[in-house]
């Protein structure tokens, strides 16, 4: 067999305990859900689709309303179709088809007023729905303010104004970020499961982005978010100030991930979408395509890791603990954590499991180049083998290419691939480069108050986790999902790879011969003009 698919099927042994209860459908937490009406915002991203399936594959739901924005020439049904053909439904396709019948799409754009919803829409939902997800977000770091603004502070607001109308809510629950908090001033320190006080009153960032002009709005950017990495946290950190200010009277929790990235196991391992290249999830896969090649950060930093299926389950099983302390009559705001710090993950473990020889049994054969990495723990060997590396490289091949008019698919330029690289390198430098703890307490206490059922259909402890097992599922489920390359050919990925280690020898050392001899020759010639 494909040692890669070898590898997925020991994975997939994972399920088992899960298996053998899950059908039972009698779990305190399927039951609290069973037969409720939810309406999900950001239904068709990332974990917003793992949040689907597993409501639908074990919850035994009524009904799941998400929210789709609408495309010209395209109906509603049209859209929930193309997301229906993602391979993370397959699994209910072949087992429980009847539950995908449960799915129906809103026309809205979680970024415009109301949601963007339609008045015969927003009145069925206020008359159905008794729980919402709201998991929509603008993730991208370089995302700018405005657009930023409207989608994760505005849009909470709206989502929160359809929940306050909602006749049978019993539960909002916000997903937001274990990274809103991860300031300059707390680097080395603990991030709690509190509010903080915000950077700015959202009513007031709302105002600006709805008044000022792009120039003005660009112009105090920088020092607005002073402190804070980017757009993104900064937006998401006032997000949560406005659910605690203006949702107090609603049952509502909140749920903070860390760095999410492809399934551990469920419903298949390594399952991830395109949207993931643009996290950490894009150097992973860069790197085992064989397209980067220079990586920044600090070897001793804790990264904290979580697995798509585990932040799902957490989700799920946070929304039946909140309401189990409301009827005790705790009522605060809770706030959910789940996050790998305590594990002590950190950048030379990802590593190693990357360099790990059997690993070279699981490469790719659609891999561009030989795959290697430079580990660079400071700026300026990061900035000058970026240089030698992926830019000087790039733009000899863009030259070759445009002298013999060779095109690549849709016009793309390598220097512009090494552009967006570079970019991405640099913004997740500062979280590969710092660290902090992300305290989850309340997550530890979520999770021991579950039956061992619950556990086992929800399981999210992160502290069983094989973390080597894992990144080499991460890779694997980027070669099946993303690069669609099949999981198969393992003897020539091999050999390829072979192949395009001796040719990257000789490539680099004809490389740097000339860029000796071009720096000799500058040499000479400064020498003799001076």
């Amino acid at each position: 067999m494909n040692p890669a698919q070898a590898f997925i099927n020991e994975v997939e042994k994972l399920q088992q305990p899960m298996n053998a209860v899950i059908g039972k459908g009698d779990s305190p937490v399927q039951n609290w859900y069973k037969g409720s009406v939810v309406f999900i915002t950001g239904g068709n991203g990332f974990l917003g689709k793992l949040l689907v399936e597993k409501l639908l594959r074990a919850c035994n739901m009524k009904k799941i309303y998400i929210l789709l924005r609408g495309k010209k020439n395209k109906t509603m049904m049209e859209r929930l179709e193309i997301m229906l053909q993602d391979p993370i439904f397959d699994h209910l396709k072949e087992k429980k088809s009847k539950e995908l019948l449960k799915i129906v799409p809103v026309a809205g754009d979680v970024a415009d007023l109301r949601l963007g919803l339609a008045d015969s829409d927003w009145k069925t939902l206020v008359e159905e729905v008794d729980i919402i997800f709201h998991m929509a977000a603008t993730t991208r770091f370089d995302e700018p303010l405005r657009v930023a603004t409207n989608v994760n502070i505005r849009g909470t607001r709206e989502a929160l104004a359809l929940a306050r109308a909602c006749k049978k809510l019993r539960l909002f629950n916000h997903v937001s970020t274990a990274y809103t908090y991860t300031t300059k001033e707390n680097v080395h320190g603990d991030v709690l499961e509190e509010f903080y006080k915000p950077p700015v009153a959202p009513r007031a960032l709302i105002e600006m982005v709805e008044t000022m002009t792009d120039d003005r709005l660009n112009a105090i950017n920088e020092k607005l978010i002073e402190g804070w990495p980017n757009n993104y946290a900064f937006t998401k950190a006032v997000a949560e100030d406005l659910i605690k200010e203006t949702g107090g009277d609603l049952p509502i929790c909140v749920m903070r991930p860390s760095i999410v990235q492809g399934s551990y196991y469920e419903p298949a391992p390594g399952w991830a979408d395109n949207s993931v290249l643009f996290g950490a999830s894009g150097l992973i896969y860069g790197g085992g395509q064989g397209v980067l090649h220079v990586l920044y950060f600090n070897k001793k930093t804790r990264l904290s890791f979580v697995p798509g299926d585990y932040v799902t389950n957490a989700t799920i099983a946070a929304g039946w603990h909140y309401a189990s302390r409301r009827r005790e009559d705790q009522k605060d705001i809770k706030i959910y954590t789940i996050s790998s710090t305590k594990c002590n993950f950190n950048i030379s473990i990802l590593s190693k499991a990357m360099k790990d020889p059997k690993s070279k049994r699981l490469a790719s054969p659609l891999a561009l180049w030989y795959c290697f990495v430079f580990e660079c723990y400071n700026r300026l060997p990061f900035f000058i083998l970026t240089w030698l590396l992926h830019f000087i490289p790039a733009y000899l091949l863009d030259g070759i290419f445009f002298a013999f008019r060779i095109n690549m698919p849709s016009g793309i330029k390598f220097v512009a691939i090494y552009r967006k690289i570079y970019k991405m390198n640099l913004s997740f430098a500062y979280f590969l480069s710092n660290d902090w703890t992300l305290r989850d307490d309340n997550t530890e206490e979520l999770y021991s108050a579950m039956s061992p059922e619950d556990k086992a259909i929800f399981n999210f402890d992160v502290t069983d986790i094989n973390w080597h097992q894992y990144v080499l599922t991460i890779g694997l489920g980027l070669r099946k999902y993303v690069a669609k390359d099949g999981l198969k050919d393992a003897e020539y990925a091999v050999k390829k790879q072979n192949y395009l280690m001796i040719a990257n020898f000789i490539f680099f050392a004809l490389y740097f011969y000339a860029i000796y001899k071009v720096l000799y020759l500058a040499y000479t010639v400064v020498s003799y003009l001076y």
